[in-house]
């Protein structure tokens, strides 16, 4: 095949090419069309290559915003349950020790602190005199002989 040195098929090969790239702008979703405005200011046209890369571009960057959206959101309801969660906590009060967040029925100064606490050997080392302790691993029992 000759070699044309007249220009004419340069010519027709940028046609194809603007063709294509005009296909697969009026292709996009609608979510597009802000991008796709802007590519169809830019002279030259850029090529097909470019454009792909442009619309990966976007895309990357709504997912990001969608992401920080989520994050924000998820955040804000975590503080809310935390919010509403506390609010509940801070109507108990222990009428033994004095103190809020728990009730007689839960105190440690009363019942004993949990094995591992770092008060768990002070309540038994202290004599605590209003009753046997949970933590202890003999309870006295009286001997009635």
């Amino acid at each position: 095949m000759p070699i044309c040195t007249c220009g004419a098929i340069k010519g027709s090969e940028e046609r194809e090419q603007r063709g294509k790239v005009m296909q697969f702008l009026v292709g996009l979703n609608d979510t597009y069309s802000a991008i796709r405005g802007q590519i169809l200011l830019i002279q030259p046209l850029p090529t097909i290559r470019k454009i792909y890369n442009l619309i990966l571009q976007e895309g990357k960057q709504r997912d990001v915003a969608v992401s920080r959206e989520i994050l924000l959101a998820a955040t804000q309801t975590s503080n809310n349950d935390s919010s509403s969660h506390n609010k509940g906590r801070g109507k108990l009060h222990c009428s033994h020790c004095n103190r809020d967040n728990h009730t007689v029925e839960k105190c440690f100064h009363l019942h004993g602190f949990p094995t591992g606490h770092k008060f768990h050997k002070k309540s038994e080392k202290s004599g605590n005199k209003s009753g046997p302790t949970v933590n202890n691993s003999q309870l006295e029992t009286p001997s009635f002989t």
